[in-house]
């Protein structure tokens, strides 16, 4: 599957891959820090969105930074 080459809202092809570190709190409180989560933002609209290889890849760093 290949990554989203225009933005759903406004069509453009003016879109950044970005990658930061994220702090997520799950269900028990505990809080998951990530260092490389994922998405993609429109130059035009400032739309972020995670396509479906960002999804799978911030699942994986997510696993990697649940508690044991």
């Amino acid at each position: 599957m290949s990554q989203n080459k225009y933005c759903p809202i406004c069509d453009s092809q003016e879109l950044q891959i970005v990658t930061i570190a994220e702090t997520f709190t799950n269900r028990a409180g505990e809080e998951i820090k990530m260092d490389n989560y994922e998405y993609t933002l429109c130059s035009e609209c400032d739309l972020e969105f995670v396509t479906a290889k960002q999804a799978r890849h911030n699942e994986e760093e997510y696993a990697k930074g649940s508690p044991r």
